[in-house]
């Protein structure tokens, strides 16, 4: 079975060349910092056949409204990100802790997969927060 590699600085495998690289990249803000210490996600997905960026955000904004309580979408625009094209959200849900507030911005790759970058925090804290976003939001490059 042919196969491609998988490599970052602590690990190594191989997996079937048909599979996709769903790779999730998470720091969190120390604990105690907040009662939901903000965080920052990177993650991955293969869009359906034939998707766009613009609508493959509007079937995410979709299943948010499905499946988050209290789902409120605050802001959907084109944008550019670390210099391509993305789409941005920012929306709130109600969760176990309160209320919840998300900065997300998608982007096609290359290799046809989509970006998400998830700035999370709750709504009481995300102001705070959001200036730590921006920092890290700003140094953020694209390596291939």
């Amino acid at each position: 079975m042919p196969t491609k590699a998988h490599a970052d600085p602590t690990l190594a495998f191989q997996v079937p060349a048909d599979w996709v690289d769903r790779s999730i990249v998470v720091y969190s803000a120390p604990a105690g910092s907040a009662a939901v210490p903000p965080n920052f996600v990177v993650a991955y997905d293969r869009p359906a056949t034939g998707e766009t960026l613009g609508t493959y955000a509007t079937r995410q904004v979709a299943e948010l409204t499905r499946t988050a309580q209290q789902f409120q979408l605050d802001l959907r625009r084109d944008t550019t990100f670390a210099g391509r094209a993305a789409v941005e959200l920012v929306f709130r849900w109600a969760a176990g802790p309160g209320t919840m507030q998300q900065r997300q911005l998608f982007s096609l790759l290359a290799d046809g997969r989509v970006a998400s970058v998830a700035c999370t925090a709750a709504a009481d804290d995300f102001p705070l927060a959001d200036e730590a976003f921006g920092d890290i939001l700003k140094s953020f490059r694209w390596t291939r």
